[in-house]
């Protein structure tokens, strides 16, 4: 006689089965970091937002920026790149290096980092009417990185927000989501606008009149904004930056270290170390050799007091 299937006992299998093995894997998402960011530039387009990034620091070949991103062991290293990328081409090597690609670069930037080191890339906002902006972010999205690029830092947020409808706007952070960006971040220095609860991390600036101290008002504005979770201060935006390269060394020094630098654990924000960017070469401005810093260089005193910025 021929034994009856034990149905009770199948279907129970079938049910741990499907439980063990779920359909759709939980995607692990990139925390943003409260380790040290800071802003080496090393591939950007200069404006011409449709063509792939090229080499920015021409004075430097790869093996000197690794050198630094290795002095500073960053976990971010904040808007590393700007605009798309040609994944292929060869960046500028020492003499006795062998000939190394963009994305053999951006990994070894990695592996030159903290543990947890990821690249946060820049993309200007001016592209979205240009018919650009989505083809370089979903570029960026998929290049085969080690640590894929996964939190996007968007330029030109103010004006784009006051040009641009409520509608247009959510339409371009859904799409940004969609593409599987984990995080956004916007760049508040040319104004505050509210990025409708799609950006976890907004980027403010200093105040000149206040001796190149940071804009605690707009600061106090953002913390007011719940979905905003992580505030960046840059001081090397172009208008910012000019004005603080006129102080004297000695006093940059002490803008660096003592006035912004010192507040971040007590006021709540991350102050993104500006190493090299443009006219900005923190390794060739040295303070005066009677000072207090004995004629050393702002790269070698932000090194020295650098340090993963705590939440008060």
């Amino acid at each position: 006689m021929l034994a009856r299937p034990k149905i009770k006992t199948l279907t129970v299998a079938l049910l741990l089965t499907i439980q063990t093995f779920p359909l759709h894997a939980k995607v692990n998402i990139t925390p943003i970091s409260e380790g040290t960011y800071i802003r080496i530039r090393c591939l950007s387009n200069r404006g011409q937002r449709s063509k792939p990034a090229r080499w920015d620091p021409v004075e430097y070949n790869a093996q000197q920026i690794l050198e630094m991103i290795a002095d500073f062991k960053p976990s971010v290293l904040e808007r590393y790149t700007d605009g798309i990328l040609d994944p292929n081409a060869l960046v500028p090597v020492a003499e006795s290096a062998l000939p190394m690609t963009t994305i053999q670069f951006l990994n070894a930037s990695i592996k030159s980092g903290a543990a947890d080191c990821i690249i946060t890339p820049r993309v200007s906002l001016w592209e979205y009417d240009k018919g650009t902006f989505f083809q370089t972010t979903q570029a960026l999205y998929d290049l085969p990185l080690e640590r894929p690029m996964r939190i996007i830092s968007l330029d030109n947020w103010a004006p784009f927000a006051h040009e641009h409808s409520t509608k247009q706007v959510r339409s371009m952070f859904k799409k940004l989501k969609a593409q599987g960006w984990h995080h956004i971040a916007v760049n508040m220095v040319g104004g505050l606008r509210d990025p409708l609860g799609y950006a976890a991390i907004a980027e403010f600036g200093i105040k000149r009149e206040a001796g190149f101290a940071p804009d605690f008002d707009k600061l106090t504005r953002l913390k007011a904004l719940p979905d905003i979770k992580k505030h960046l201060l840059y001081i090397d935006f172009p208008e910012q930056v000019s004005d603080f390269m006129k102080l004297p060394p000695d006093v940059r020094a002490d803008v660096l270290t003592k006035t912004i630098a010192a507040q971040q654990e007590p006021k709540g924000f991350t102050f993104i170390w500006p190493i090299l960017q443009g006219k900005w070469n923190s390794t060739k401005i040295h303070t005066s050799p009677a000072g207090p810093y004995k004629g050393d260089s702002l790269y070698n005193i932000m090194k020295r007091s650098s340090r993963p910025a705590k939440k008060p």
